[in-house]
Formats: C-alpha cells, sequence, structure tokens
C-alpha cells in the first residue's frame, strides 16, 4: 500500500483554503444580514402603520356589516412585512381575488387587497340574496362585480379614516377586480413591497385572513406620516406667540377699538322685485319628487320587470316640489291631455324661499 500521509505544505494549503470558506462564509452571512435589515420596517413603523389600518378597517367593518344584514365583522391588524416579488410569489398559491385600488392625495400610491376566493364567494352570494350556504363552486363575472362594490364603500371608509387619523387627504379610485392564480398576473412593479396581513372573521360566514400589498415607499411615507403627528403633538409647545398675545401686548401701548361684524345668520328681508329682474332668464330645474325608498344591494340587485317598490309617501299623499333640490312647495298630480302635471296645493312663503336658497 503506498504512502499515503500529507506532507506540511499539503497541509498548510488545506488550512489556508479553510480559512477562506470560512472568510467567504462570514461575508455571505454579513450580506444576507444586510439585505434583512434594508428590507426590514423597524418596530416604530410596523407599529404606526398597524394602529392606522386597524383603526381604520374596524370603522369600515362597519359599513361592511350593515351590507351584510348586520352580520358582526372584525378586522384585525396582525403583522406587516417587507419582502421582494419573488418572496411575494411563494405567498400566494392558489386561486384568489385581487383588488387593485390607487390611493392619491397626500398619500400616493397602487393598493392591492388580495381575498381568497371562497371568502369572495361568500360574501358576495349573501349581498345577491342568499343565506352563506351552498355557495357556488366557481367565481362568475356577477360575483366578481357584486364584491367590487362592497370593496369601494370599504376602501373609501379606510380612506376617509386614514385622512382623518394623519391630518392628511387621502383619497381612492375605482376598484379593479379579478380573479388571479398567480401574483405576477397583478401589475405589481417594483423591487420592494409591503405585505400587511390583516385577521377577518364574518360570523358564521367568513374566518379567514386577507391581505394588503404596496409600495414600500408607500407604507414608509404612511408610517413617517403618522409618526410625524405623534412626535408633534407629544413635544412641548414651543410655537411663536399668537395673534391674541400680540394683541394684548399692544392693547397695552395703545388704544384699540374691536371690529365689529354683521352677523351673518340674518336674511335679510324680501323686498320685491328689486334687481331680481336681472336673473328671470336663469333656467332652473323643478324636480316632482313622488316619494323615496331606501334598499339593501342584494334587493337591488334583484329588481326585474314587474318589481314593485314601495315608496315613504301614502297614496293621495301631497307630492314634494323641489328647484335645483330645494323644497319650494307641494302639489298634487293631475292628468292635463294624456300628461302628467302637477296642481300646486302649498308654497313656501317668499322669505323662507331666500331661506332655502341661500343655505
Amino acid at each position: 500500500m503506498g504512502d499515503s500521509s500529507l506532507s506540511q505544505d499539503e497541509i498548510d494549503a488545506l488550512l489556508a483554503g479553510a480559512d477562506d470558506a470560512d472568510t467567504s462564509s462570514n461575508l455571505r452571512d454579513s450580506a444576507r444580514h444586510i439585505n434583512i435589515s434594508e428590507k426590514a420596517l423597524s418596530p416604530a413603523e410596523e407599529d404606526a402603520i398597524g394602529e392606522l389600518l386597524g383603526v381604520a378597517f374596524q370603522t369600515a367593518g362597519s359599513s361592511l356589516s350593515a351590507m351584510l344584514e348586520n352580520r358582526d365583522v372584525a378586522v384585525n391588524f396582525v403583522q406587516a412585512e417587507v419582502k421582494d416579488l419573488n418572496e411575494l410569489s411563494g405567498d400566494f398559491r392558489g386561486a384568489f381575488v385581487s383588488v387593485k385600488i390607487d390611493f392619491s392625495g397626500d398619500l400616493r400610491g397602487s393598493n392591492y387587497f388580495i381575498f381568497r376566493q371562497r371568502d369572495v364567494i361568500a360574501i358576495a352570494s349573501v349581498l345577491m340574496g342568499g343565506d352563506g350556504t351552498n355557495l357556488p363552486a366557481e367565481m362568475d363575472d356577477g360575483l366578481l362585480q357584486t364584491f367590487q362594490e362592497p370593496m369601494n364603500i370599504f376602501v373609501s371608509s379606510m380612506a376617509t379614516q386614514l385622512g382623518n387619523k394623519i391630518s392628511k387627504s387621502v383619497q381612492t379610485g375605482p376598484p379593479e377586480a379579478q380573479v388571479i392564480n398567480a401574483i405576477s398576473e397583478t401589475a405589481l412593479l417594483g423591487e420592494k413591497f409591503t405585505k400587511i396581513t390583516f385577521n377577518i372573521n364574518i360570523s358564521d360566514l367568513v374566518n379567514s385572513q386577507f391581505y394588503q400589498i404596496m409600495d414600500y415607499s408607500v407604507s414608509r411615507d404612511m408610517a413617517n406620516l403618522a409618526l410625524g403627528k405623534t412626535k408633534s403633538s407629544a413635544a412641548p409647545a414651543q410655537a411663536a406667540p399668537s395673534h391674541h398675545a400680540q394683541q394684548t401686548a399692544m392693547q397695552g401701548s395703545a388704544a384699540i377699538n374691536p371690529v365689529k361684524f354683521p352677523s351673518f345668520n340674518q336674511v335679510p328681508a324680501f323686498t320685491g322685485q328689486g334687481n331680481i329682474d336681472l336673473l328671470m332668464d336663469v333656467p332652473m330645474t323643478l324636480t316632482v319628487e313622488l316619494g323615496r325608498a331606501k334598499m339593501m344591494i342584494k334587493d337591488i340587485l334583484s329588481l326585474g320587470e314587474g318589481s314593485i317598490i314601495e315608496l315613504d309617501k301614502l297614496a293621495g299623499e301631497p307630492v314634494d316640489l323641489l328647484v335645483n333640490g330645494k323644497l319650494i312647495g307641494k302639489g298634487e298630480v293631475v292628468v292635463i291631455d294624456e300628461n302628467f302635471g302637477v296642481r300646486v296645493t302649498d308654497i313656501v312663503s317668499p322669505m323662507d324661499r331666500v331661506k332655502h336658497f341661500g343655505s
């Protein structure tokens, strides 16, 4: 058997190679740590986003509850994570419904809300008159279109609450819903995104999660706005002297009489024609309102030929006469040469009409 022992030079070479391998491994670990830290939200940022969206969705949930026959709706923030497109692709496998909504105003960017398809079918089925049982096996266009309506209300309410919370203007565009089987079927573009997870529970209907995905920069803007407001409200007041304080200082050296403004609540007396002739040719729209009714979305969707809508007016009760949406009188419906007409039975006084059109 030949001599298989290693020379000292060979041993030194192997040890040097091991040191290089350890160094490369440490560098890779260090680089991986840097990448993770670059992508992570700070605890303060995550808390700020969670507080903002948690409160907003809790408020918006009440709107959804009313649409779902007052079922209890609970939406709770779980976590916010920063991920790239490949990581998101691994998170969403199977059938989902994507709803794209754009933020505009002081907070700008695209948002995607991702729901499990089964949850969307359950919610839309109840909105269309179902009881939440015997759900359709597959999504269709009717269910998808029906789901867009509560999403519109849901996200509009969220934007309002979000804007109030950060004292900024936040608007949303119309929702765009589609069925997806992979996250690549959306129009997500960019390197980093914030994936926000929510728990949603709708009594005897849904116990699941949905997700909000936004550009990383949008989530940072949202967190900064929230943190900026918190800091400004918590910081001690160092503001310049108020206008009232400046006035007080000035009054110590000079006599100043306060300005007296007329009351804006006083409506001038109606004095007849005056210069009203200048307005005689201005066109206005007169509307006769037979009555009104409030209906749920499921009832509206079920309307068809022959359906009867019960109004809030009794038979024979006077109808309202409106000019540009303002009440000016009441009347009764008559037929004149096969055309409908209205005989005026009560008219609002000129003074009251001035008040109505001035309000």
